[in-house]
């Protein structure tokens, strides 16, 4: 009796490929060859004596990822394949890896949405990840990713003036003021709130300039001499006096000495009182002058002589 081998033909038989456990069993055509020719046994029969745990690969899946946005994590991902014929051949798409530790999110503010009635600022994040093949982004811009808002942070506070709004009374220019209240918000801007009304700040904008004149107060009149004669003092064209010793309220201007015998000489000295009053010049134009006052004592201004010799 003539004994013959088994000639099994892998490649001519597709595998049983089975995911859950992990397991690739080859199937293959049994044959022999005897004098008369080929003789098939058996037409792609399940190879269990040459069953493989499959292989896996994150090649081809470097930029394939499975995400967890709630969790804030991503994952690798790899294929699986055998090389039962030679060559590989891949039997899934990428699918996670969960024998690589996560790749944990990271968040970068790229802009804020600031709430200004309730004084909270509400960032925006660019969603990203690092992995072995590069840093790859989720969402440019992401409201609120991680949940937290920034409340606004009190600088502090300060009356501020507002001159557009002046108004004025009598010399005073008054300038409205109001009270600010200053906030950092979350993007470090700073932003203030009227939370007031302050009190308004008088300025006194009038002009004062001080007047001064001298006004006459009294004529003294002097007769000096061992001659005789007379002496006219004038206070006016055509009105004069010979008597002396005796204090004038108006001003005299001249002497004339007529002599009988004798030197005699006269003198008149005119004293007025220095006074002043104030000018004031008010924002709308007006313009009004206090009461004239004296000032210090009288000072002598005005003197005549005369004199004659007969």
């Amino acid at each position: 009796e003539t004994t013959y081998s088994h000639i099994r033909d892998l490649a001519a038989c597709e595998p049983t490929v089975n995911l859950i456990t992990g397991m690739v069993i080859p199937a293959a055509e049994v044959r022999v060859e005897t004098e008369q020719g080929t003789v098939i046994i058996a037409s792609c029969a399940p190879q269990q004596d040459l069953a493989e745990t499959l292989s896996s690969t994150d090649e081809g899946c470097e930029t394939v990822f499975v995400h967890n946005l709630a969790a804030g994590q991503s994952f690798l991902t790899e294929r699986l394949y055998h090389a039962l014929t030679g060559p590989r051949t891949y039997v899934s798409d990428c699918v996670l890896n969960d024998r690589v530790p996560a790749l944990n999110h990271q968040y970068e503010v790229v802009d804020w949405d600031h709430d200004d009635q309730t004084r909270v600022s509400h960032p925006y994040h660019r969603i990203f990840f690092t992995a072995p093949a590069g840093e790859f982004t989720l969402s440019e811009r992401e409201y609120e990713a991680t949940g937290t808002s920034v409340p606004y942070v009190f600088v502090g506070g300060e009356t501020r003036e507002r001159p557009e709004d002046s108004y004025f009374q009598g010399c005073n220019r008054y300038v409205p003021t109001s009270q600010i209240e200053t906030y950092r918000r979350g993007d470090d801007s700073e932003v203030a709130f009227v939370v007031g009304e302050g009190a308004a700040v008088p300025n006194d904008v009038c002009v004062r300039t001080t007047e001064s004149r001298w006004d006459f107060r009294e004529s003294h009149l002097s007769r000096s001499g061992s001659g005789s004669g007379t002496i006219r003092f004038h206070f006016a064209p055509n009105a004069s006096t010979q008597q002396t010793g005796v204090r004038y309220n108006y001003p005299h201007t001249h002497c004339i000495a007529t002599a009988t015998r004798g030197r005699i000489n006269g003198e008149i000295r005119n004293y007025y009182m220095r006074q002043e009053r104030m000018h004031t010049q008010y924002p709308d134009g007006r313009v009004t002058y206090s009461a004239w006052s004296d000032v210090g004592s009288l000072t002598q201004g005005s003197r005549y002589t005369c004199t004659d010799r007969a």
